[in-house]
């Protein structure tokens, strides 16, 4: 048996691939000062030169075989996922369930021989045994050879617990173990072969979806990483993590709470780690505002809470609906009515720039239904719900959405680059009509937005938070709350520069340019457009019985429409009971409508749903200037 430990290099190459944006998770030295900053603040972080496990620099398969004589805890899969599942949950829960893995006790000898002889087709295995007197003499020796002085400091000077177990983790090549979250701290020290781990915070609650606390798979998230479910699960596309590889003698530090996806590479060998787990610190005085994990720690409490009330965990959901089923825009004012909306009807600039007359593809079929998002799955920026927040950006915002996904399909879905919202919104003078000072949460025009990017550029930029790109949007979420993050905001000002400063791009070089701008005058121009090129921008006016929508396909039936319009992307249109609508990706949130998303009705409604606009992606050569348009788009 080889004991190669795994080359970072080769390794990533064995790797699973998913649709995750990750950034790089910090490896610091034990002695480097900033590593307790990092534990202090539940932040993960790769210690090295620690040698808390350097006694294990023997332990491989053969070693292990040599010593462990006994029968020990073995998980068997039919595939390579080990998602846990609690045993006695299966005994009180009320779900339909049939775990996926069994556990079983086998000798040492049986299991390295079959990890040995593994074929395609075979049982996958993974060892986890609590490292105990079971484990045989020399194992227990180099156990006690752990530097226990260096993790003992770390335990005391975080005020934690007592340490709960070690648990000794031998993993066939190719084994994951799934995403989710343990209500301890983790040190998960890597021994032999190289791991890949991902990481999430405990923020991304919303975006794993983790089973709920009765259910058997309490604490694994729902989302199966290797085919999402992007309908039943929107907001995975919006999860963003950080990811790290793990070598033999470097330390994890897993904050409690944090999700974390855990992989041995294909194709290198097994693997063998061991992890430490701690109670969490005592808590002397509760600290205001409360921390992520503390928030996730309340959730937990409230469903056991309501479980043990009700007596019928099928009766949770519907409570908690209820209770939280006070919708997004339930107390707004006009004002903040308005606020939500802000697109301005520039009237010269959708009449000066008509689409190109039809040619080349103008007689391929329109089918019945169409959705971007299922026509370019590798696209999933297509699908990414924003949150305008309290700023009337819905020009600026749905314009960087619309301009993010025709890129990607301009790139033969190779690019899902999102960009900013906030650059347009802050920089694009034109684009905000003279009378608001410059204020772009106040109102602005798509068709001078669409132009802004072919003249002068735009950054990349995600959402709020976003660590991966130069000029993230800056405004708090409002999610399905309202609060004062959420009500009427004023635009900052314009910076040319990245506000992102952990961005490795300047702000000019990262700058990528639009082509043609035009307007859509038909709705067979509108159709063959998305068709060939992606979404497009479409204007209408915001009624009130719109902010009431949860599903269906919308038309105006009851309350005044304000004179003020909203921008939205427009993704696709369908047909459901002799009614024809489009499909449209709105900038409130996931928590409005369908998950961000609704219908409207094409020919009955008074919103004078219209004004369609949309512009072609410019293709950059090495120094990020623009070259010729793209050539071969069909309008």
């Amino acid at each position: 048996m080889s004991g190669n430990c795994g080359n970072k290099s080769s390794s990533e190459n064995q790797l699973r691939k998913y649709p995750l944006k990750l950034d790089k998770l910090p490896k610091l030295k034990f002695d480097d000062p900033k590593l307790d900053e990092y534990i202090a603040s539940d932040e993960p972080v790769v210690i090295q030169g620690c040698k808390l496990v350097a006694s294990t620099s023997k332990w491989n398969l053969d070693y292990l075989n040599k010593h462990m004589n006994g029968k020990y805890t073995v998980i068997v899969s039919h595939n390579h996922k080990f998602k846990y599942h609690d045993e006695k949950k299966m005994a009180t829960s009320k779900v339909n369930f049939q775990p996926t893995t069994k556990r079983v006790k086998m000798p040492f000898s049986e299991f390295a021989e079959k990890v040995r002889n593994w074929k395609k087709g075979d049982e996958r295995l993974y060892l986890q045994q609590v490292l105990d007197n079971s484990v045989g003499k020399e194992i227990v020796d180099d156990f006690l050879k752990f530097n226990w002085n260096w993790i003992t400091d770390k335990q005391i000077k975080n005020n934690w617990g007592p340490l709960t177990s070690n648990l000794l983790l031998v993993s066939m090549e190719g084994n994951v173990t799934p995403c989710h979250y343990d209500e301890q701290q983790n040190f998960y020290a890597q021994v032999y072969g190289v791991k890949r781990i991902i990481l999430f915070r405990p923020s991304e609650f919303k975006c794993l979806y983790p089973h709920p606390v009765h259910h058997p798979y309490d604490r694994q998230s729902q989302v199966d990483f290797d085919k999402p479910d992007y309908n039943r699960f929107p907001n995975f596309r919006n999860a963003q993590g950080y990811e790290t590889y793990i070598h033999p003698g470097e330390v994890l530090y897993i904050p409690m709470y944090w999700f974390h996806h855990v992989e041995s590479p294909l194709k290198e060998g097994p693997t063998i780690s061991i992890n430490f787990w701690y109670k969490a610190a005592r808590t002397e005085q509760i600290v205001y505002p409360l921390k992520d994990y503390q928030k996730v720690a309340i959730m937990r409490n409230v469903e056991k809470m309501l479980g043990e009330a009700l007596r019928d965990t099928n009766e949770i959901g519907p409570l908690l609906r209820t209770i939280a089923d006070e919708n997004y825009f339930d107390k707004l004012s006009d004002s903040e009515v308005l606020a939500r909306s802000g697109s301005k009807i520039d009237p010269k600039a959708v009449l000066a720039k008509p689409m190109m007359m039809e040619r080349g593809r103008s007689t391929r079929k329109i089918p019945k239904n169409f959705d971007s998002r299922k026509e370019w799955p590798e696209c999933y920026v297509i699908g990414n719900v924003k949150d305008q927040a309290g700023c009337g950006s819905c020009w600026a915002v749905a314009t960087a959405s619309a301009y993010s996904d025709r890129r990607c399909i301009a790139h033969k879905q190779k690019s899902n680059l999102e960009f900013s919202s906030e650059d347009i919104l802050t920089c694009c003078n034109e684009c905000v009509p003279s009378p608001l000072n410059g204020d772009g949460c106040q109102g602005g025009f798509v068709p001078r937005a669409w132009d802004y990017i072919r003249y002068y550029g735009v950054v990349t930029g995600g959402d709020y938070g976003s660590r991966n790109t130069c000029k993230p949007y800056s405004f708090v979420p409002c999610n399905s709350r309202l609060d004062e993050d959420c009500k009427s905001a004023r635009a900052p000002k314009c910076q040319l520069n990245c506000t992102n400063e952990d961005y490795k791009f300047k702000y000019k070089m990262d700058k990528k340019f639009g082509g043609m701008t035009y307007a859509l005058t038909s709705e067979r121009s509108a159709k063959l457009d998305i068709m060939n090129n992606g979404p497009f921008i479409a204007l209408f006016r915001t009624c009130y019985d719109f902010m009431h929508y949860k599903s269906g396909i919308y038309f105006h039936v009851f309350g005044p429409c304000l004179d003020v319009y909203h921008a939205v992307k427009v993704i696709g249109w369908g047909e459901k009971n002799g009614i024809d609508y489009w499909l449209v990706m709105n900038t409130w949130n996931v928590s409005w409508g369908d998950n961000g998303s609704f219908k409207i009705d094409k020919i009955n409604h008074n919103s004078d749903f219209g004004y369609f606009h949309a512009g072609i992606v410019g293709r950059l050569n090495n120094m990020g200037d623009m070259d010729e348009e793209i050539d071969d788009y069909e309008t």
